[in-house]
């Protein structure tokens, strides 16, 4: 997925790191995920994280952040490739 306004995402096999750098709103629309998402989860404790499908795209519902926190990661787990 493309670098956006908000930060950038990083992949390792089917899971997708959204790191989120600089956006100060509750929610996070995502457009292009490549595979259809299982679950999401903050990186730092494990929290979930609320999300909906929409139109092929995803919208994250986001966690404040922490203070002094410089980069927010959502794991995105997708479902495998057929």
């Amino acid at each position: 997925m493309a670098a956006g306004p908000w930060g950038v995402t990083t992949q390792r096999g089917s899971t997708v790191y959204v790191h989120v750098l600089d956006w100060n709103q509750s929610v996070l629309a995502l457009a292009g995920m490549p595979r259809p998402v299982r679950s999401a989860r903050l990186l730092r404790d494990g929290g979930s994280v609320e999300f909906s499908i929409i139109n092929g795209g995803l919208v994250l519902r986001l966690p404040e952040a922490q203070p002094g926190e410089v980069d927010r990661v959502i794991v995105l787990e997708l479902e495998s490739a057929k």
